[in-house]
């Protein structure tokens, strides 16, 4: 624990607390000593870490230890000198912990992680050499036991197994039987991955209880941080984030689960090419006839890199392989080609160039030298609309990506949903609008990989909101399609710019105009708009919404502009509001960016602002708490202001007084955290790997979307209800302003 990576020793950034006092070895020494002295020490920890600042924060549900003993040993009912071992585990303080130790009770706060072995390896070689060296060593023995009978036991079996083997318990050379120690199956399930394909084999008996330094004397209640990756290993001691710079690039939570053996240090070799930094670009000058420079073999480019396991070497995919389907084109490429008809009013073909990411952003004046990092190459004027495309193209270079479905846990459809009804939403009838989703649901329903879960471990993405894949009936006057309304959709999972409240949509972040290459130059960015010097106190860049009944974005503007110079307006009617530098100038001016609905609950400009280290404020909760849940923080408090619509409609709020009574520590405070959000709702370059990789917005999304059919699965195999995962009930409480998570 000393060595890892995000030990803290501040407190209030952990995750968790682990409390390295030594248990098993306070239990051990009283052999024929009354219970006062053996559950006396345990007692004085539990009043010290009661009184630990700490501890109030979730009573101890968030602290754990380790133990080299048994559970039980830890579970004494009674206070009589005869009964075994000290009442640690039932001290009211200890039981809001999570003990590890090497055995469990079957106590939902215990849980079982491995005996040490002999085998202390240094690098991940070392491991892959010692596993080819077992399997190919001749084994004599058909089985085998070590260890002693235990007369004194009554229900121990030990007596007829050495009776069975008998004093030379050489066998036979069957290659086709073996034997299995079962004890591993109710304890280590936080140890073993989910496609363990290799027994694993029960480690010999761990060496005598070797001498471990250190009291409790010297015990400093060391803190830990499970959610911030480390940009740096910390030799021996605590990490402190520096005071210039707070990365805030997180694992991912399907990853940072204690123990799991399917954390791999190491990325496998991925192979496809990566974006360069030198590569051919287009420049923001708009064209009438700009190539697209991403489908032209797209099924081949679907396959650029799939992994398989290697029977040689560790399995670092386990439990994360996904399958890309190989749709037919009309689903994707075909749809695209025609640019210049995905939306009645506006010309996308110039966003489409450099595999969805748009035209680069050229360091063409001091403006763009000033408020951008343009010569990284890794600015460009990127459409929310063409979210799908990129995330196809980084799914093309996901690590796990597989050709094997059988080894697949989730399923990745690449349809380009949004750009198909979009085309479609002014001026056709239904049946335009759900043609090609209908042939969709067929095609899906047809093939192999539907059988295993029906589809609920399929997954689609789309740079539209949830809202235009709902229409409820027939007409034609009606908005969108029918897409998630059909029985084979229904049954999958959208991910999507913005939901609306049913189970099965989830929401991840707009697309940013950064697409950095390393995590060294996220890094730069963060310290960059952590040190800027911000002149206005509030900022709005948007239009008015005169046609939509119940808007705030007039009372917004309006005091805006009375503001005496204290709020910036960009009014997007009359501006360039597609320009990547003049949107990102506005926003790192500003300590506070308004953020309220528009035509719908979500804005783009809400990641933009993030991005720029300015602190949202929010009007409504569907515009962001409720809608980021894999991405934003639980306490909104901490990284945004929240004013309720009704206030501002009602004119009792005045935004310049109460932002400027938000005391300059506290937005301190607050523009650390969304620093800190940065790394988690940006889109990288595809082929990131090694120290430079970071969990950006699509690996978290892959992850959790991994987590969810997990779960989905195991409901399915205890016949549950899915119900709550796959309703056809829209949960409008989600989206009121009583409903703040």
């Amino acid at each position: 624990m000393r060595h890892y990576e995000c030990l803290t020793n501040d407190s209030s950034l952990s995750s968790a607390v682990f409390v390295p006092f030594y248990a098993g070895f306070d239990a051990r020494r009283f052999w024929g000593y009354n219970v006062k002295q053996r559950d006396e020490l345990g007692e004085d920890l539990a009043r010290w870490l009661k009184g630990r600042p700490e501890w109030r924060r979730m009573d101890g549900r968030d602290h754990f230890f380790v133990a080299g003993r048994v559970g039980r040993d830890f579970r004494r009912l009674s206070d009589q000198d005869s009964d075994w071992g000290n009442k640690l585990m039932r001290l009211p303080e200890f039981e809001n912990m999570t003990m590890l130790s090497i055995e469990t009770n079957s106590w939902s706060n215990e849980f079982a992680v491995p005996y040490p072995s002999y085998f202390h390896p240094k690098r991940e070689i070392d491991v892959q050499r010692w596993q080819r060296q077992v399997r190919m060593n001749q084994r004599r023995y058909l089985y085998s036991f070590i260890g002693a009978p235990r007369p004194n036991l009554k229900e121990s079996i030990r007596g007829e197994i050495i009776n069975l083997t008998g004093k030379n318990p050489r066998i036979t050379h069957q290659v086709n039987n073996f034997f299995i120690s079962i004890a591993s199956s109710s304890h280590q399930t936080l140890n073993f991955t989910k496609n363990a394909k290799e027994s694993d084999e029960i480690g010999p008996k761990q060496p005598g209880e070797e001498e471990e330094t250190g009291t409790i004397a010297h015990s400093s209640h060391q803190t830990l941080n499970l959610t911030e990756n480390a940009k740096e290993s910390d030799e021996i001691g605590p990490k402190q984030p520096e005071k210039e710079e707070e990365t805030g690039t997180i694992a991912s939570s399907s990853h940072q689960t204690l123990n799991l053996t399917e954390n791999a240090k190491d990325s496998a070799e991925i192979g496809p090419k990566q974006l360069e930094e030198e590569e051919k670009t287009d420049t923001i000058a708009p064209s009438s006839h700009q190539t697209l420079n991403l489908n032209e073999n797209a099924k081949e480019r679907d396959e650029i890199r799939l992994k398989q396991p290697k029977e040689e070497e560790t399995d670092t995919c386990a439990g994360r392989y996904v399958y890309m389907h190989n749709l037919p084109s009309i689903f994707n490429d075909d749809i695209i080609k025609n640019c210049r008809t995905l939306m009645k009013w506006f010309n996308m073909c110039p966003f489409m160039v450099n595999s969805g990411l748009g035209p680069q952003v050229l360091e063409s004046d001091k403006a763009t030298t000033r408020v951008l990092t343009p010569k990284t190459g890794s600015w460009y004027a990127t459409n929310q609309f063409l979210l799908a495309v990129i995330f196809r193209e980084r799914m093309k270079h996901y690590e796990c990506l597989t050709n094997d479905s059988s080894l697949a846990s989730a399923v990745y459809v690449p349809y380009y949903a949004g750009f198909d009804v979009g085309r479609y939403l002014w001026g056709y009838n239904v049946t335009v609008r759900d043609e090609l989703a209908v042939k969709l649901a067929r095609w899906l329903r047809e093939r192999p990989e539907w059988n295993k879960m029906h589809g609920r471990d399929h997954f689609f993405v789309t740079g539209r909101i949830g809202w235009d894949f709902r229409r409820m009936f027939e007409n034609d006057a009606d908005w969108g399609s029918k897409l998630m309304t059909l029985p084979e959709i229904s049954n999958m999972t959208m991910l999507a710019i913005e939901t609306t409240a049913w189970t099965n949509e989830i929401a991840i972040p707009y697309p940013t105009y950064f697409h950095p290459k390393s995590l060294t130059e996220i890094q730069r960015w963060q310290r960059k708009v952590k040190k800027v010097k911000r002149r206005y106190l509030f900022s709005f860049v948007g239009g008015s919404r005169p046609q939509l009944d119940g808007s705030i974005r007039g009372e917004i503007i309006n005091q805006c502009l009375a503001s005496h110079g204290k709020c910036k307006f960009l009014d997007c009617k009359v501006s360039d509001c597609d320009n990547p530098v003049k949107i990102m100038e506005v926003f790192q001016e500003s300590v506070f960016c308004l953020q309220p609905p528009g035509d719908s609950y979500t804005r783009r400009s809400i990641f933009d602002s993030i991005l720029a280290g300015c602190i949202p404020v929010f009007f409504h909760p569907g515009s962001g708490y409720n809608q980021y849940i894999w991405y934003f923080p639980k306490n909104y408090t901490k990284f945004s202001v929240y004013i309720p619509e009704k206030e501002m409609k009602n004119g009792t709020v005045s935004l310049k007084k109460l932002l400027s009574r938000i005391d300059k520590e506290r937005i301190s405070r607050m523009r650390n955290e969304v620093v800190k959000i940065i790394p988690k709702i940006i889109y990288t370059k595809p082929g990131l790997v090694g120290p430079e990789k970071v969990n950006d917005a699509f690996d978290i999304a892959v992850d959790k979307i991994l987590e969810r059919v997990a779960m989905v699965k195991r409901m399915m195999e205890e016949g549950k209800d899915l119900e709550s995962e796959y309703s056809q009930t829209r949960d409008l409480q989600k989206l009121s302003e009583n409903h703040i998570k």
